[in-house]
């Protein structure tokens, strides 16, 4: 199906393919639905089945834009532990997300946009350290002194 046609453009070898679907579609929660046609699938299944397909291809770059809508704790569970095993495995992860505490938890570094510009970029713990007093601050207050500055 679908995972197959995704992995045929990325060039997976079909015997690779046989053998990784199965795994994937285990790895995130649809291995007994493989068989459903995904307009029955609820948009959480279908971010699942999503982050499937951009695995397929085993990348070096996993590009994760708003992983966690339609999601439920479970299914963001699964992508925070997806995002530590690519960084464990010496790739990368690019998160784009308006949850602050998504980006807090699985980013080591952040780039903050404001109207097009860069804000910030760096380290989350640059951003967590209050410049003035050097101690330890919410990310949300960081953010709110980001947005006040011109």
């Amino acid at each position: 199906g679908l995972l197959e046609f995704y992995g045929a453009l990325s060039f997976v070898e079909p015997e690779q393919l046989r053998r990784r679907i199965p795994q994937l579609l285990e790895r995130v929660g649809l291995a007994d639905r493989s068989l459903e046609p995904i307009a029955r699938f609820s948009k959480g299944m279908v971010q699942r089945l999503a982050l499937a397909q951009a695995l397929i291809n085993n990348p070096d770059l996993l590009v994760l834009d708003e992983p966690s809508e339609g999601l439920d704790m479970n299914g963001r569970q699964l992508v925070r532990e997806i995002a530590q095993e690519m960084r464990e495995a010496g790739k990368s992860v690019l998160l784009i997300s308006h949850v602050v505490q998504e980006a807090e938890r699985l980013c080591d570094r952040v780039a903050i946009l404001l109207n097009g510009r860069i804000k910030y970029l760096g380290p989350v713990a640059d951003l967590l350290q209050d410049p003035k007093t050097g101690a330890g601050r919410p990310l949300e207050q960081a953010l709110r002194e980001l947005y006040a500055s011109p």
